[in-house]
């Protein structure tokens, strides 16, 4: 009797010595079916773009070809953002609103600054009517007597064409009779609590 319990002891012995092997054998064999399978990328055919208050991905637009500008390119000097790639030129400019307040426009330009882009206006984010920068006149009369080259920009919050086309020709009234030459731009920003909150 005591060879049969020497036995079955062996035996079970071995079983359990073999159930961490099968464990780790059926583990094997279950990542290696699964590893001929990739996931899609769900990013596939996208680009991560800074879009002021959070990085997020996007499409490219038809037509338009994406950045190839790299980070390295650039660095932060004394608050300037520099350029050092070799691919294009670039040059110093501000973007102003009646938010800067006052300036000093000789001594931006002694600055180094050669261009500002001067918000001629915007649209109310509540009710929707147009309305010129406080600033506007005074900034870019005062940029232009300073010799920088001038853009200007509308902050819209149109909510179709209609409005889109309404903002453009008040934007060519605004600058009617100024030398312009730099672009006109369409700053349209989604607000929380606003009228555009519906605007995709």
């Amino acid at each position: 009797m005591s060879n049969f319990i020497e036995v079955s002891l062996k035996m079970q012995k071995k079983n359990l010595n073999a159930v961490p092997l099968a464990l780790a054998l059926a583990c094997i064999l279950i990542f290696s079916a699964c590893g001929g399978r990739t996931e899609p990328d769900p990013h596939e055919g996208m680009i991560y773009v800074n879009t002021g208050p959070a990085y997020e991905w996007l499409y490219p637009a038809d037509g338009v070809p994406a950045s190839n500008l790299s980070g390295d390119d650039f660095t932060v000097d004394d608050g300037i953002v520099v350029y050092h790639g070799q691919d294009y030129d670039a040059r110093l400019g501000v973007d102003v609103s009646f938010y800067q307040g006052e300036i000093d426009w000789p001594a931006v330009r002694d600055a180094g600054v050669d261009f500002a882009m001067i918000r001629c206006g915007y649209r109310g984010a509540t009710e929707g009517g147009l309305f010129e920068d406080d600033m506007f006149r005074r900034n870019l009369e005062g940029a232009l007597d300073a010799g920088l080259d001038v853009g200007v920009y509308f902050f819209s919050q149109s909510i179709g064409a209609l409005e889109a086309a309404e903002e453009a020709q008040y934007v060519l009234d605004l600058i009617e009779g100024y030398d312009i030459t730099l672009p006109v731009a369409f700053d349209w920003e989604p607000l929380d609590d606003t009228r555009t909150d519906t605007v995709d």
